[in-house]
């Protein structure tokens, strides 16, 4: 009797690193470059439950739109498309995109701690499921997305300074930018001398997520123990940080160009993502704690 081969574990992580890796070798893009696709300000989320998709998701997300040219961004399952009343085209039925998301599972270890009280622990994993941009389905009665007339992305991105609690000392001078822990200071040069004003906020929200690391806030590891450019800790800092930035760009609706993408630069992602493949979805976990901590959610 042949005994039946078991289907190989996905592993989701090797999976969407590859598609971030392949699409910085072919096309030297960062997929966090633009982090809206479509309707400035509105990042991707679900039509029904009006939730947006986090972490990792919403580049992935605006990745396949741009390769798709998709200009909505909202994204829905097979099944949610048939209870309301559409249907996903038949040509598209296989040309979904995989989201990931976490779940716990809590785990009874039959032991007890000085209280007397049971030790139950939680461990995270990582699921996917399957989505498709409104564009692949027919039938839905959906209302076409429309900004604000008086939307003015330049004021939505200093309001989210302004309102961001716990902030740290921002200081302007100098031609570089940079957060220093030990004083909890975001150092900016002057508005005037970057090359508009989207490429002072896109700056500016990179430096406030390291902050957000601070003890007094995060308490992330990557700022409390940084070290030497380069180091590990360094890398998923910087990753996270920009990652971060991009929330916070793609909530505002601006979309600056606050990645230097020089060959070198490129050459050290593509470097650190094929040397850990958890890498992105770890840092779009801590960088979406620190947007959120920074838009007061």
């Amino acid at each position: 009797m042949a005994t039946k081969q078991r289907k190989p574990k996905l592993d989701m992580d090797a999976e969407i690193t590859a598609t971030v890796i392949r699409e910085i070798e072919e096309n030297g893009n960062l997929l966090w470059h633009k982090p809206w696709c479509g309707v400035p300000g509105v990042l991707p989320h679900n039509p029904f439950s009006g939730t947006e998709y986090r972490g990792i998701n919403p580049f992935i997300l605006n990745l396949r739109a741009m390769a798709e040219g998709y200009d909505d961004p909202r994204w829905l399952t097979f099944k949610q498309a048939e209870a309301n009343g559409g249907e996903i085209i038949e040509a598209e039925r296989k040309r979904w995109t995989r989201i990931v998301f976490w779940k716990s599972i809590r785990i009874e270890t039959g032991e007890t701690d000085a209280k007397g009280e049971e030790i139950v622990k939680t461990i995270p994993f990582l699921r996917s499921f399957m989505v498709y941009n409104v564009a692949q389905a027919t039938g839905l009665d959906l209302d076409p997305i429309e900004v604000p007339a008086d939307h003015d992305p330049i004021e939505a991105a200093a309001k989210l300074i302004e309102g961001m609690p716990q902030r740290p000392t921002i200081k302007h001078g100098g031609d570089r930018a940079f957060y220093r822990p030990s004083a909890d200071v975001v150092q900016l040069p002057h508005m005037g001398t970057f090359e508009d004003a989207e490429a002072y906020y896109g700056t500016a929200f990179h430096e406030l997520v390291h902050s957000t690391g601070h003890k007094s806030r995060l308490n992330r590891k990557e700022i409390a123990e940084i070290a030497a450019f380069g180091d590990e800790n360094y890398s998923r800092e910087e990753l996270t940080a920009e990652l971060g930035a991009a929330m916070l760009c793609g909530t505002a609706g601006i979309s600056p160009a606050t990645i230097e993408q020089s060959a070198a630069y490129l050459k050290g992602w593509l470097r650190a993502l094929k040397a850990e493949p958890k890498l992105l979805i770890s840092a779009a976990g801590r960088a979406q704690k620190a947007a959120d901590f920074i838009r007061g959610t």
